[in-house]
């Protein structure tokens, strides 16, 4: 089925929230909820997004039985608030959220009729057993992020000499298969496993550290100049794009043991499973070597899907958040989230007056605090809005690396695209947000103040 038609099978059966898609029973089974994110991870670096290399065959594999979102984008280029975003379905400017380790301590766990509350705890007080094991510090349970999961495993904030902690994807894929071992098979489960590869440093285990090389240099070279990489750097990225490519590949092939221990369990088919990332990666785009700006590099992230009675195989061109997820699921699942608030939408119902956009920001700036960076996606505009600076439009259908601003010859797009920004900015700030705990433990705080994180 092509997703036009699915979309309209959706809106002739028009879902009320919380129902399925397929079925009007309102005593059906809630489905079990995997939620897999991988950190850093560019769309246009998997296959089935039409990257040449073989780097996600088993990723690949579940797109072609999901639905899979083509545009994309995450509301920050950041870990810690793009994932709150994305488990709450609201965007930065509500949910205050907007650097890393800024912001440890969030009281994310908030009274019983608050509107914004992370899915953990929407399903936790459904009756779900709630998991999540997280790969790096700034998901660690000091952010507030561990909300409404029962078990939560992760690293620690830093080690003794102050660093960051990573582990690798199998480490964290063996504890999240030990849990699910362990599981109560009478009671749906939420798991939620975040892997940090392929984020810096590129260090991808044998045999993935050499499974990209020398023999597609010519091919790599021409991307890179399709991309506006620096002629002088070619050789450099050529390299590092090897060993980013090869994290990738570690990291799909722990997702494939993910998905085999879901098929052994007979989950894979009864549940709802989501696919995404948290942000992209720049890989010297736009100069940028790692992801801070608003560059369609560094916040285009995969979306696949796949949900019991969901489209198989299909692909949807709409421009798609992450705040999109958790209404999408609701309209078109048994998930019981009826009584969540969400900044985002049904991504299968198209919009009848104003095309779909999403809104993304950079992270705030302890050395400027007050210089604000917001970009706008919609159809084939991207518009970065600047408060202390001029805007830039791009074309993305006829420059998909955003190497000419157009605002000059479209001032009337930009017009439009900015109003945008502020009437999304002020319908998020006129909701309920998180409160920012100032309890943090002194101990922590006078780390955070030495290591910069803190004032």
């Amino acid at each position: 089925m092509r997703f036009a038609s699915w979309i309209t099978l959706a809106l002739l059966l028009c879902p009320a929230p919380g129902a399925s898609a397929t079925t009007t029973d309102a005593a059906a089974v809630p489905p079990p909820l995997i939620l897999i994110t991988i950190d850093t991870l560019r769309a246009d670096h998997l296959g089935c997004y039409g990257y040449p290399r073989n780097t996600s065959p088993h990723i690949d594999a579940f797109a072609a039985e999901a639905l899979l979102f083509e545009n994309a984008y995450a509301p920050m280029p950041t870990t810690l608030p793009s994932h709150v975003s994305l488990l709450t379905s609201s965007l930065p400017a509500r949910h205050g959220v907007l650097s890393n380790f800024r912001y440890l301590q969030i009281p994310m766990v908030t009274s019983d009729d608050s509107e914004l509350r992370s899915v953990a705890q929407w399903l936790g007080e459904a009756g779900y057993q709630t998991a999540a094991f997280t790969s790096a510090s700034p998901l660690s349970r000091g952010t507030g992020i561990d909300a409404g999961f029962a078990h939560f495993d992760a690293p620690p904030p830093f080690d003794e000499g102050g660093e960051s902690i990573r582990r690798d994807a199998s480490e964290t894929i063996s504890l999240a298969l030990d849990w699910l071992s362990k599981a109560e098979p009478a009671s749906p489960i939420f798991l939620w496993v975040h892997v940090f590869d392929p984020h810096l440093p590129y260090e991808p285990p044998a045999p993935h550290d050499t499974a990209f090389g020398e023999a597609d240099r010519a091919a790599q070279i021409a991307e890179l100049n399709a991309r506006g990489v620096a002629r002088p750097l070619h050789r450099f990225v050529a390299n590092a794009t090897n060993l980013y490519d090869g994290e990738i590949r570690f990291a799909d092939a722990e997702i494939g043991r993910l998905f085999g221990a879901l098929r052994e369990r007979n989950l894979y088919e009864s549940a709802v499973i989501v696919l995404t990332g948290d942000h992209g990666e720049g890989l010297h785009q736009h100069g940028e070597p790692g992801h801070d700006q608003l560059w369609r590099s560094t916040l285009s992230v995969p979306l696949i899907a796949r949900w019991p009675g969901g489209p198989r195989g299909e692909r949807s061109p709409v421009v798609a958040s992450l705040v999109d997820v958790l209404p999408t699921l609701r309209a078109h699942t048994n998930l019981p989230l009826s009584r969540a608030s969400f900044d985002g939408s049904d991504l299968l119902v198209e919009e009848s007056q104003t095309p779909r956009a999403a809104l993304s920001q950079e992270p705030l700036r302890s050395t400027a605090p007050t210089e604000r960076t917001f970009a706008l996606s919609e159809g084939p505009w991207r518009l970065w809005w600047l408060n202390n600076g001029p805007s830039r439009l791009y074309n993305l259908e006829q420059d998909p690396h955003e190497l000419r601003n157009v605002l000059a010859d479209h001032p009337e797009v930009a017009a439009r695209l900015r109003a945008r920004i502020d009437d999304m900015l002020a319908e998020a700030r006129e909701r309920p947000g998180i409160e920012v705990s100032e309890e943090i433990d002194p101990a922590l705080r006078k780390r955070l103040i030495e290591l910069g994180y803190a004032e």
